[in-house]
């Protein structure tokens, strides 16, 4: 048989109130030369009973005997895919359905130095906190010491597509990330190729309470191991590596995880170079009231974002 252009992957665990329409948005794709590999990572709810009562050939169903974490369910429907292509949707987001048609297009009118393309996302709140967010692609070309300021590459990995020659050459994803999976790859994958995207929200991104972004330990934890993954290359970026440290510690106090964030503040001011005064000055303030604890460390903030300098 044929091999499929593009691999598109799902991975879910316990998202059966969700997946059908993930599935669904795939098989309405407008570009139809795909297969698309869920991968039920030990789920004990229905996601079986929903993904294999969708009748549709180019549906591949594995399943993980028991929870391995989405990286390494990632990485099985990588190691089952056949396609030139991957392409990568989370289980509670959906695509528009020229979404993959428009990428493929753009892959074969661009150079071959490009390795991933990604768009725009539509960031939709279902706890009914904020109205639906569009956000934009913005960064393209050689980005790596963007990415190592953060992730700017939107959709949280649900609006990828990638050359499968990618993952040959910097490999698959970290299997012990608890978060930010994405933004490792990224980083590893703009050392070596271009990135480009479509300026166009192809994705709905939802946010609800089951979404790791709810998840404040796995959250931090995930952002201290990228940043320690990659030390060889922040190292090289000082200041970069400094204000990376001095957010961290932002975000943990703001989580209340205090001694956490004063560690981060202290290698702030360390990484910090001399002309870096204002991450310097900022990290002693910091360091300084997160000693006051947690409930004064939000009522300060609350009252003068100024004094804190974040």
């Amino acid at each position: 048989m044929k091999k499929p252009q593009v691999s598109v992957i799902i991975p879910t665990y316990n998202y059966g109130g969700f997946i059908e329409r993930s599935i669904r948005s795939v098989l309405r794709q407008t570009f139809e030369d795909y297969e698309l590999i869920v991968v039920d990572d030990g789920s004990t709810d229905h996601t079986e009973a929903i993904v294999k009562s969708i009748p549709d050939r180019r549906i591949k169903y594995l399943r993980h005997t028991k929870n391995r974490g989405g990286n390494a369910a990632r990485n099985t429907g990588l190691r089952a895919a056949s396609g030139s292509y991957l392409a990568f949707l989370d289980s509670d987001d959906e695509w528009m359905p020229d979404k993959l048609d428009l990428q493929i297009e753009l892959f074969a009118e661009s150079n071959e130095k490009i390795g991933l393309i990604y768009s725009g996302v539509n960031v939709i709140d279902q706890t009914g906190n904020s109205p639906p967010l569009k956000l934009f692609p913005k960064a393209r070309g050689n980005i790596f010491t963007l990415l190592l300021k953060g992730n700017c590459i939107t959709g949280g990995g649900s609006s990828d597509v990638i050359k499968k020659e990618c993952f040959e050459n910097v490999g698959f994803f970290n299997e012990t990330l608890p978060s930010g999976q994405e933004w490792d790859f990224h980083i590893r994958v703009s050392k070596i190729y271009a990135i480009d995207f479509i300026d166009e929200c192809l994705v709905n991104y939802y946010v609800h309470n089951a979404n790791t972004a709810s998840k404040p330990e796995r959250i931090i934890r995930g952002y201290e191991l990228i940043l320690s993954v990659h030390h060889n290359d922040y190292v090289k970026y000082p200041s970069i590596y400094a204000l990376q440290y001095y957010e961290l510690g932002i975000r943990c106090c703001n989580y209340g995880f205090m001694k956490r964030g004063r560690s981060h503040f202290y290698r702030a001011f360390r990484y910090a170079t001399l002309v870096d005064t204002a991450i310097k000055t900022k990290s002693i303030i910091q360091i300084t009231l997160s000693f006051t604890g947690s409930s004064l460390y939000s009522a300060i903030k609350k009252k003068s974002s100024s004094l804190l300098l974040c």
